[in-house]
C-alpha cells in the first residue's frame, strides 16, 4: 500500500497525541517554571563543549528572559511553545528544549533538569542543564 505524506503526517499526529504530556502548574497558563539559575554543558558539532550558566526569569504568560553565559554572556529571550516544550533565542542561536522530571543532585537535594537541541549559524548541537549547585 502506497502512503501519502498527508496520511503519514496524520498517523504521526495521532500517535504523538497519545503521548502528550499534561500541563504543569507554574503560571496562569500552566507553564512549568524555568525561573532560576541553570548550569550544564552546551555541545556543538564537531566536538566543541562549553560549560554554561544561564539565569532566567519567567512571567505568567510563559515569556522567558535572562542571561546566557559560556565564553561570554549574552541576553536570552524565549517562551514556552506549549505545556512541555520551550524555545530560547541567544544572539543568532536557538535552543529548543524540554523540562524533565526532577533529579537528585550530588548533594542529595532535588533539582530540575532541562535538555534539548541548539542551532546556530553553521552548527548544531545539544544542551543539558540542571539547577543543581555543582
Amino acid at each position: 500500500m502506497k502512503k501519502t505524506i498527508a496520511s503519514i503526517m496524520t498517523t504521526l499526529a495521532i500517535a504523538s497525541s497519545m503521548f502528550a504530556m499534561p500541563a504543569f502548574a507554574g503560571g496562569s497558563n500552566n507553564y512549568r517554571n524555568l525561573a532560576g539559575s541553570w548550569n550544564g554543558m552546551t555541545n556543538f558539532l564537531p566536538g566543541f563543549e562549553y560549560f554554561t550558566n544561564m539565569t532566567l526569569t519567567q512571567d505568567a504568560s510563559g515569556n522567558l528572559t535572562g542571561t546566557f553565559c559560556t565564553q561570554y554572556c549574552a541576553p536570552v529571550n524565549g517562551k514556552w511553545r506549549n505545556a512541555f516544550q520551550f524555545e530560547l533565542r541567544i544572539e543568532g542561536s536557538q535552543l529548543v528544549g524540554w523540562m524533565n522530571d526532577p533529579i537528585t543532585c550530588s548533594d542529595g537535594s532535588i533539582g530540575n533538569w532541562i535538555n534539548g537541541s541548539v542551532q546556530t549559524k553553521g552548527s548544531i548541537g545539544t544542551f543539558s542543564y540542571t539547577t543543581c549547585a555543582n
